[in-house]
């Protein structure tokens, strides 16, 4: 599951993660020794792994959980970050995953880079 969205430089996101059932209701399987939701890693544009990852969810509440996460500022802040989470489903206990694509541009699109 690839999951879209858009930011701008500097702006706090929020990476949010459902764990369900088979059935589709949300539930934790938590209790039972599982962990909860990870974001595995973290790209920035130019392909370079974040360092500090990887980093365990939030939780908000039952089969919710989120990790808020700061873009850089400026031009360092501008392109496509890629976020990878896992988890295990609840009572299966089978692997599951998603990938956030964040893509990030200044207001109104205007920026100026300096190429030495």
């Amino acid at each position: 599951m690839t999951i879209s969205s858009f930011a701008n430089p500097g702006q706090t996101i929020k990476l949010v993660v459902e764990t369900l059932t088979a059935n589709g209701e949300r539930a934790d399987g938590y209790a039972d020794g599982y962990a909860a939701p990870i974001i595995n890693s973290f790209y920035l544009p130019s392909g370079t792994a974040a360092s500090g990852f990887p980093q365990t969810m939030t939780q908000l509440e039952t089969g919710l959980y989120f990790l808020a996460i700061t873009l850089p500022s400026g031009s360092n802040g501008i392109g496509t970050f890629i976020a990878s989470a896992q988890w295990l489903q609840p009572v299966t206990g089978l692997s599951r995953s998603a990938v956030f694509s964040i893509n990030s541009a200044l207001p109104f699109g205007n920026t100026t880079i300096n190429l030495a």
